[in-house]
């Protein structure tokens, strides 16, 4: 049985934005400092923009049907202790993690479906310092096309709302890409009836634990995981009982801000092992055939 690990790729998938650092600022001796006042624009559910971050502008904003970068999937409150700090949240706190977690349904209800499944991602962005102690109390749960690329930036030219309800681009399951030994990189989605040599087969959560302190343990929680969801995909019931010399598999693994806001998830396809190293068609439910390729 064969394996690629693309152990380059660790903690790619998600970047969850907590807060734009303080800003120190100075008044000149005898000068009062002026009072920061909060933005007059608010994004709201469903509008899209031409950037992403936390300071967005009425300038910024696109129709959904042309190339945008960030669109809005629900927008939700601080409350209670969490607001009534004078600095906004920092990254890992509970405040942090409770928001993230209202993120999770109203987002599927927006999408159609889970956002893991697709080449997407989600971001939680909240107001800096100054618009913090201005009164902002906001937090947007922000969703973008996914960079399956190490950095890159990537957008979409059409709506998010109710498209994982349906067939879409941004579901493609099969993608290829360029490798050396275990580093993968130049990934591109494509066709699954034009030659690939990976093909998604879910998005595998691990169980709650603390972050794991070193890069093999990350690596062996997502392996683990992404082996058997490739089995069960190919049609095994376990990776111990693949039979397929041509079936391998590749995990994009875990981001430790992703995992500390509660997203344990890895993203996981099959790899292949055919002669030119591609498949042509779905292997999904071959079991032990020969692939095309």
């Amino acid at each position: 049985m064969r394996t690629w690990l693309a152990a380059a790729l660790i903690g790619c998938v998600l970047t969850l934005v907590a807060c734009s650092p303080p800003t120190n600022n100075v008044a000149v001796a005898g000068t009062p400092s002026p009072s920061p006042t909060p933005s007059a624009f608010m994004p709201a559910v469903g509008d899209c923009f031409s950037v992403r971050g936390s300071d967005l502008t009425e300038s910024e904003k696109v129709p959904c049907t042309t190339h945008h970068f960030a669109e809005e999937a629900f927008i939700g409150s601080f409350t209670g202790d969490a607001a009534a700090v004078g600095i906004p949240p920092v990254a890992n706190s509970i405040a942090m993690r409770q928001a993230y977690e209202q993120c999770a349904a109203p987002t599927q209800r927006y999408l159609g479906g889970d956002w893991h499944s697709a080449l997407m991602q989600l971001e939680l962005e909240i107001p800096d310092v100054v618009a913090w102690r201005a009164g902002a109390r906001w937090f947007r749960c922000e969703l973008s096309a996914s960079p399956i690329d190490h950095g890159a930036k990537v957008g979409a030219d059409v709506s998010f709302r109710g498209i994982l309800a349906g067939p879409t681009p941004l579901s493609v399951r099969c993608i290829t890409w360029k490798g050396t030994g275990n580093s993968v990189h130049d990934f591109e989605p494509v066709s699954c009836s034009s030659p690939h040599n990976g093909e998604f087969v879910g998005a595998y959560t691990a169980p709650a634990r603390a972050w794991p302190a070193t890069v093999k343990q990350q690596q062996d929680i997502a392996e683990h995981g992404c082996e058997n969801l490739v089995a069960q995909f190919v049609g095994f019931p376990s990776w111990q009982a693949l039979d397929n010399p041509y079936v391998g598999y590749l995990e994009f693994g875990f981001d430790e801000t992703q995992w500390n806001m509660g997203d344990r998830s890895a993203r996981c396809y099959v790899a292949a092992y055919t002669k030119d190293g591609k498949f042509v068609g779905s292997v999904k439910g071959i079991r032990s055939r020969t692939p095309k390729g």
